[in-house]
């Protein structure tokens, strides 16, 4: 197409004559037929000879000729189109075909593939197999050497068990033999007592026999003499009846007598002479009584004066409210608080409850109380201020039984309390593991260690403390201190019921006193009780009496029941 339209492109033409190629070739063809007019002129003029008649016979065939041209040009035209159009089908049967040869070509590949997947499943197949007949190839020797092995294992087994029932017949009939010769000599000594029972009682029913027949003569001769002894009485009777007659008439005619004495002698003495000892008595006595209550007032005196003259002087206290504020009120409660409560045993802290609702009217709270959970089912109820527990009953309290907030961890159907770092808690001094088994030796008075909680508790190694003592000149402010010939201990998870009470506590920076060491603690006074000489030395006496019937406590390897020092700093 491009070629034939080149050729209808003069290389004379114009751009314009070049862009419209109908424009173009109507211009050519009229030029063409000025062309042809021109050479007519010519022809005229050099032949001037010719006729008009010809030259309009001349100008019809021009016209003939020129319809003839355009005629041919609307067909070369035409042509061109159709010559396009079958260049565009070919190109497009082209790419058809192209397109069709990619096809086959993808088809030959993909049939290749599928051949080839074919083939690979085939084979993974023949792989699975084979693996599955030599997995149960194996499987089945395995199962034979696993047979035969149980096999000869109930062969060692049954012969085993041979063995020990032939040894067990021969024990049975040993000891059916012993049994029997014991038997027999059981019998032949029962045979004995019995026959020597059987003469005891012929022995005793002889005896017996004699004895009542004595009994019997007896029983005769004291009837006879009773008989008598009845007769004389009879007697003595009537004559202590007429003797009785004859003092009742003298003792009528003696009352007459001394009627009319008290009639005339009432008339001559005086009313007050007459006082009965007794009214005496009772006069002297009564002096007597009031000197003893007297000295026994004044003894009760000098018993209270004594006790108040050997009360120790009462150490430095700080009166800043802020230093000292411990104090609660109604606003400080919320439900569902973990709260300890005062246990009324010595008034400290290790009683929990978890609040339900609020009487502010009232001044108390509705309560749940809680229960520590018993690992084992024998387990004696001992108050334990750590690990799990459950609620109990539910009760109202008032406002002044609770002491102070517990962090808690909820865990299904339980509460779990443990010393959490950085608390100060309360320690049995004298606790001993017996305590569980022995719950009657868990009895107050009981001594206390204060310790600062320094680690989380563990599972399984416990929890690690440190103790802390009273500052000098202070009565609740403590410091780190040395207890027991340690500082720091390992309390391990079986040693938890150790802890007897949180107590809350205030850091101090040491800016608050004199005296007041940095990092120190102030404790609330009402749960750090303090020791007199005399109450030290009931509880010891206490403690020794308890040891007296306590269980063995249960020593380390190295023999000593000490407190765990901590080797790491």
């Amino acid at each position: 197409m491009a070629k034939s339209k080149d050729l209808l492109f003069s290389e004379g033409d114009t751009p314009e004559q070049q862009k419209s190629p109908l424009a173009s070739t109507e211009e050519q063809s009229q030029e063409r037929v000025y062309g042809s007019d021109n050479l007519v002129m010519e022809r005229d003029s050099v032949e001037s000879d010719v006729t008009e008649q010809n030259i309009e016979g001349y100008f019809k065939i021009v016209d003939q000729i020129h319809e003839k041209a355009s005629s041919i040009l609307k067909f070369s035209l035409q042509c061109d189109d159709v010559i396009e159009s079958l260049e565009k089908e070919e190109e497009r049967l082209r790419v058809v075909e192209a397109r069709e040869k990619r096809i086959s070509l993808i088809e030959d590949s993909l049939s290749r593939r599928l051949r080839e997947l074919d083939e690979k499943e085939i084979e993974s197949d023949l792989r699975l197999v084979i693996e599955a007949t030599f997995k149960r190839l194996v499987l089945e020797k395995q199962s034979e050497e696993v047979l035969t092995q149980l096999k000869t294992h109930e062969n060692q087994k049954l012969c085993e068990l041979e063995k020990v029932e032939k040894d067990f017949d021969l024990k049975q009939r040993v000891e059916i033999e012993r049994r029997n010769e014991e038997c027999e000599a059981r019998e032949k000594a029962i045979k004995e007592k019995t026959a020597e029972l059987k003469r005891k009682e012929e022995t005793f029913e002889l005896r017996l026999k004699d004895e009542v027949e004595k009994w019997r003569e007896e029983n005769e001769l004291k009837r006879k003499g009773l008989d008598s002894m009845e007769k004389t009485l009879e007697k003595r009777l009537k004559n202590l009846d007429l003797k009785q007659m004859e003092l009742e008439e003298r003792s009528k005619q003696e009352v007459t007598e001394a009627e009319t004495r008290k009639r005339s002698n009432s008339e001559l003495e005086p009313p007050l002479l007459v006082k009965n000892d007794s009214d005496a008595t009772s006069l002297t006595h009564l002096p007597k009584k009031r000197k003893s209550h007297e000295a026994n007032d004044g003894a009760i005196e000098g018993i209270v004066c004594t006790d108040k003259s050997d009360e120790e002087p009462k150490s430095l206290t700080c009166s800043d409210t802020k230093f000292n504020d411990f104090s609660k009120s109604m606003s400080s409660f919320t439900v569902d608080q973990v709260w300890a409560l005062y246990d009324p045993r010595d008034d400290m802290p290790r009683i929990y409850a978890q609040i339900r609702r609020i009487f502010d009217s009232q001044l108390s709270l509705q309560v749940t109380l809680l229960e520590h959970v018993k690992t084992i089912k024998d387990e004696k109820s001992i108050l334990t201020a750590c690990g799990r527990f459950e609620y109990g009953d539910t009760e109202i309290k008032s406002h002044l039984m609770f002491a102070h907030e517990m962090h808690h961890i909820k865990y299904d159907n339980s509460v779990i309390v443990n010393p959490r770092k950085g608390e100060t808690w309360a320690l049995y001094r004298d606790w001993d593991i017996s305590w569980s088994s022995h719950p009657d030796l868990h009895e107050p008075p009981y001594r206390y260690d204060f310790v600062e909680i320094i680690s989380e508790f563990d599972d399984l190694q416990g929890i690690a403390v440190a103790y802390i003592g009273r500052v000098q000149g202070f009565v609740s402010v403590f410091n780190h201190a040395e207890q027991h010939g340690v500082i720091k201990i390992i309390i391990s998870p079986d040693e938890m019921q150790r802890f007897s009470h949180k107590v809350e506590s205030v850091k101090l920076r040491g800016e608050e006193k004199e005296g007041i060491p940095a990092s120190s603690f102030l404790l609330n006074p009402a749960v750090t009780p303090s020791y007199d000489p005399v109450l030290e030395e009931a509880v010891e006496m206490k403690i020794q009496s308890k040891d007296c019937g306590k269980a063995p406590s249960v020593e380390d390897q190295n023999g000593s029941t000490k407190d765990r020092p901590i080797t790491i700093d």
